[in-house]
C-alpha cells in the first residue's frame, strides 16, 4: 500500500506510475479529496475536544444555573462530536479500500 503522505506530496508521479501499471490515474484525485474531507473532519473533531474539555473545567468552577446552563452547552458539544466521530469512521472506511486498490508504482527506471 502505498503512503499516502507521498500521494499528497507527489500526486503527479503516482499518476504517472498508475497509468504505467495500467490502473486509472483519476483514483489519486478520489483518494486525496477523501484524504482532504478526512482532516478537514479530524481538525473539527479535536476543536470539539478542546472545547469539551474547557468545558468541562468551567463547569467545576461555576455553580447554579450558570453551571448548568454550562452542562447542557457541554452535552450539546458532546452530541456534535459523536457525531463528527461517526462520520469519520465511515470517511475512513472509504479510505482504506482506495488505498489498497492502488497498486506499487514502478521504479523510476522502468
Amino acid at each position: 500500500m502505498l503512503d499516502l503522505k507521498v500521494i499528497r506530496q507527489q500526486p503527479d508521479r503516482v499518476r504517472q506510475g498508475l497509468r504505467a501499471r495500467g490502473a486509472e490515474p483519476s483514483l489519486v484525485d478520489r483518494i486525496l479529496e477523501v484524504d482532504r474531507r478526512r482532516r478537514d473532519l479530524v481538525q473539527r473533531i479535536e476543536t470539539l475536544r478542546a472545547e469539551q474539555k474547557r468545558a468541562s473545567a468551567e463547569i467545576a468552577r461555576l455553580s447554579g444555573a450558570a453551571q448548568q446552563g454550562r452542562i447542557d452547552a457541554a452535552r450539546n458539544v458532546s452530541d456534535r462530536l459523536h457525531i463528527e466521530e461517526a462520520a469519520l469512521r465511515g470517511i475512513e472506511e472509504e479510505q482504506d479500500p482506495l488505498l489498497r486498490s492502488l497498486p506499487n508504482l514502478p521504479h523510476e527506471s522502468v
